[in-house]
């Protein structure tokens, strides 16, 4: 009979016996895709390019959509380089910031099951055209065809295309090259971070990425009031996206799993950013993210 050293011996040996074939089988799937995927010889893959350390020792604050950025003067980013994401453009003091990049790689807004609530996006995000600064919008291949002819971006700003089909496992290192296929996230907040390491970014700030909106989507379902967004934020749209995300998953499990996943999934870009000696931080005041060192937001404008 094992004892209580013994055991707990041979339990952390499995666990590293586990994580080391989930990684061989990551990297193998990593393999895989990349083998026959035709993207880097597309004109997508070369329009890329355009981007390769654009931004090149420079800093960047990305912001995520949390309640937070109500509190934040954000008049201080008018003149540095911000990334955006999904539905920024409700936000009320959008002006202010006016980002140069926004990001939106949520299955969601490519979906035509929900083309009703898109043609609603559709129609508010056409405003943006009419902005002095215009922002570039960084989208995946799979949305090419809904972007050409439904959202119409190409007609008045620049669209780039990033095949996001790699996944980015423990111990990757590989420079995010968006000319090939590169890890996909299932947070827009994180796919940004890991795009601007592309541009040649070394220092990112995260701000409005609180990450406990992630136990509010129970709300939507108790009727309670609460706060996710630094906007408003229809409920059916955003039940539509979460029955998406779930694909048919209890909503108990699938709590619980996002919130693990966002937790180890920041882990997992704040160790990449690392190896590629680029500094993240946040700028949250209250996150669960527990990976990233804190700073205050204000103090980066002394």
């Amino acid at each position: 009979m094992l004892n209580l050293r013994q055991f707990f011996k041979s339990r952390e040996c499995f666990m590293k016996f586990e994580n080391i074939q989930e990684n061989l089988v990551k990297r193998w799937k990593n393999y895989e895709v990349e083998q026959v995927s035709t993207f880097s010889q597309s004109e997508l893959s070369e329009k890329n390019l355009e981007l390769k350390n654009k931004q090149l020792n420079s800093r960047c604050f990305v912001l995520g959509n949390g309640p937070s950025l109500k509190n934040e003067n954000l008049d201080c980013l008018k003149n540095e380089v911000v990334f955006c994401v999904n539905e920024f453009f409700k936000y009320e003091d959008y002006d202010k910031v006016m980002p140069d990049y926004y990001v939106i790689v949520d299955p969601y807004y490519f979906d035509v099951k929900y083309i009703k609530e898109l043609n609603v996006i559709m129609k508010n995000m056409e405003r943006l055209k009419y902005k002095e600064k215009k922002p570039v919008f960084i989208v995946p291949t799979f949305a090419r065809h809904l972007v050409k002819t439904f959202y119409k971006w190409e007609q008045w700003t620049k669209v780039y295309y990033i095949e996001n089909k790699l996944v980015l496992h423990k111990g990757y290192s590989k420079e995010y090259d968006i000319t090939k296929p590169v890890p996909a996230e299932n947070s827009v907040v994180r796919m940004a971070i890991l795009l601007a390491t592309y541009m040649g970014i070394k220092d990112i700030y995260l701000l409005g990425v609180e990450e406990t909106g992630l136990l509010d989507n129970l709300g939507l379902y108790e009727s309670r009031d609460y706060i996710r967004y630094a906007f408003d934020f229809e409920s059916d749209e955003e039940k539509n996206s979460i029955e998406q995300a779930k694909n048919g998953v209890p909503l108990s499990v699938y709590l619980k799993n996002s919130i693990a996943e966002s937790v180890k999934g920041y882990r997992r870009v704040f160790s990449y950013c690392e190896k590629r000696k680029v500094n993240l931080y946040n700028c949250t005041p209250a996150s669960i993210i527990d990976s990233i060192p804190q700073i205050q937001f204000t103090s980066l404008f002394h």
